[in-house]
């Protein structure tokens, strides 16, 4: 459950942003999931790694746990970092307007 509210206040922070900056708001909102998820599981992965190159080392489901538990601080960073990077470079740029994409805006 836990987890879950996690995940909503995540998004919907991403969400907010991107509709601000007049961004796509559900690609932003998803992408910060793959984001949480991906670094959490890339941690995972890598400390288990490092542990397996000793071959006397087995951990029980309680460390287990703990490493999963641990690799939830560096998803929350990796989002830190994005949120940051997304919100510096979207508010020098400013929202998007309507016709923005436009070539010949400026002749009149």
């Amino acid at each position: 459950m836990i987890g879950i509210l996690l995940l909503f206040f995540i998004t919907r922070m991403f969400y907010r942003l991107a509709d601000t900056y007049k961004r796509s708001k559900w690609l932003y909102a998803i992408l910060s999931i793959v984001v949480y998820y991906g670094v959490t599981i890339l941690f995972y992965f890598i400390v288990r790694v490092i542990i397996s190159l000793n071959p006397n080392t087995l951990l029980s489901a309680d460390e287990e746990l703990i490493l999963g538990l641990v690799g939830i601080p560096f998803g929350l960073g990796a989002l830190w970092l994005l949120y940051t990077l997304l919100k510096r470079n979207w508010s020098s740029k400013g929202p998007k307007t309507a016709y923005s994409e436009l070539l010949d805006t400026d002749l009149e």
